[in-house]
């Protein structure tokens, strides 16, 4: 068979515009996300809101197992059992990626008012921190509202003295920079400690703990969180001129790395299982509460997600992988040790999901934008498609933040990163707290993201179509 061109119209310019309209009259002609994936997506919803074995697995993972702290023996328990679930619910292959994970042991934690007049504060030390010398410290205290008004100190009124951090709550990206930095700011200029208002809502009286960061060349200096409450009296206090003296007793120590272990389990696709949508949670958690929103109810749900597809008969084109991060609370040695074992495959990786924002009711999904991109971005609008195949479950409104601490280090390869999004009413009250335990997740809000997560991986993994 000939072709005649017409004239001035050269061979392959010709057949590029034949194949491009060829493309365009195919994408035409095929099905729309709702009408390929719509009625899937409802059966998907109604099987995990009928009910699954989500909570029940939440529940060992608090009560029978408990915190979960990076190097601890309820951290090699909880691998443990994670292998055993995993395939339990019907991953094709599981396995162990080791790693190395840090060992902090928080020890005993004394904190005291000693002058105006002598009172106890609920504290805790934050993750890293060092101890007090043997009987602790004493010292009068400087309050500060930001690391502007520390500076503007400077050495000369800090040195030899107490920091307390009475920052205002100005949400968790912002607030939580005093936990991070306000040790090796303070040490800077020769503090002897810090009291760090705890990054998350007041109310309760009740301290977060959370890691911390020292900086090579500066002191580590103890470290530890108040509540709200007595961050604000204190600096209420100083600022009225009196002068506040505070006793510090921590028994914080680090220990020599143990092993770890990020545990995944692969559900197979069934024509391209080397294409991966990744599908994480972080398996450990802090040793106070019983880590249940962060980020017990996370694993819980993703976790359910390949026995949902296994019980409707669902096998998508592409591997659904449930990765089980370990020490994303305090080092993220997992996260590091998944991206360099599969480096040379994370082109491969189509998706990544993150579910650690707690296990409220859910209200859209998140996917972060490639660098210049905009909502009118085809990725985008695509994703805004998918998305909206959870309205049964409450979730529909596509929104442009998502990702997470350990998936991040797969977004360099191209890897579009995506997480839920919950109302996030309670998740900074409880979030790296004593009130973080199995109460306070709702089994609605839990089947409600195993539903969720359900239906994006499958249809990330199944449609023909990819978001990189």
């Amino acid at each position: 068979m000939s072709m005649r061109f017409p004239r001035g119209l050269n061979r392959m310019t010709a057949v590029a515009l034949v194949a491009t309209a060829v493309v365009v009259s195919v994408h035409a002609q095929s099905p729309s996300i709702a009408d390929a994936y719509g009625a899937v997506a409802r059966r998907i919803a109604t099987a995990s809101l009928l009910g699954n074995g989500a909570l029940d697995r939440l529940h060992h993972l608090c009560r029978v197992i408990g915190p979960r702290l990076a190097g601890s023996p309820a951290q090699a328990k909880a691998e443990a059992w994670a292998v055993e679930e995993l395939r339990r619910v019907g991953c094709d292959v599981v396995r162990r990626e080791p790693c190395k994970v840090p060992v902090w042991v928080r020890g005993h934690a004394r904190v005291e008012i000693t002058s105006p007049e002598r009172e106890t504060l609920p504290v805790l030390a934050l993750g890293g921190s060092v101890g007090t010398p043997e009987g602790g410290i004493e010292a009068d205290v400087v309050a500060v509202r930001s690391f502007v008004e520390l500076d503007r100190l400077g050495k000369e009124n800090v040195r030899g003295k107490i920091v307390v951090y009475d920052v205002p709550w100005e949400g968790y990206g912002k607030t939580v920079s005093y936990r991070v930095d306000g040790a090796a700011r303070a040490a800077a200029l020769g503090a002897v400690g810090v009291l760090v208002r705890s990054s998350g809502f007041g109310g309760s009286r009740t301290p977060h703990t959370g890691t911390l960061k020292y900086v090579e060349g500066v002191a580590e200096i103890p470290a530890a969180a108040l509540s709200f409450e007595d961050a604000s009296r204190i600096g209420k206090t100083v600022r009225e001129g009196k002068a506040v003296r505070i006793r510090m007793d921590l028994g914080c120590r680090t220990l020599p790395d143990a092993d770890g272990a990020n545990i995944v389990g692969d559900y197979l696709g069934s024509e391209k299982p080397d294409e991966i949508v990744l599908l994480g949670a972080h398996l450990d958690s802090w040793d106070v509460g019983e880590g249940a929103q962060d980020d017990g109810g996370g694993v819980a749900s993703v976790v359910e997600v390949p026995a949902v597809l296994k019980r409707l008969g669902l096998r998508p084109r592409r591997t659904i992988r449930i990765v089980l991060f370990a020490n994303e609370e305090n080092g993220l040695r997992g996260a590091r040790a998944y991206e360099a074992a599969h480096r040379t495959t994370a082109m491969r990786h189509v998706a990544a999901i993150e579910n650690d924002g707690g296990v409220e009711t859910p209200v859209g999904f998140g996917m972060k934008l490639p660098a210049g991109a905009t909502t009118d971005d085809p990725r985008f609008r695509m994703f805004t498609d998918i998305v909206a195949l959870l309205g049964p479950l409450g979730a529909a409104k596509a929104t442009t933040n998502g990702g997470g601490a350990d998936i991040a280090p797969l977004a360099p390869h191209g890897v579009p990163m995506m997480s839920i999004n919950t109302v996030g009413t309670r998740y900074f009250e409880w979030h790296h707290t004593v009130l973080d335990t199995f109460e306070a997740v709702d089994p609605k809000a839990l089947d409600a993201h195993v539903g969720i997560h359900a239906v994006l991986a499958y249809v990330l993994a199944d449609m023909r179509e990819t978001l990189r």
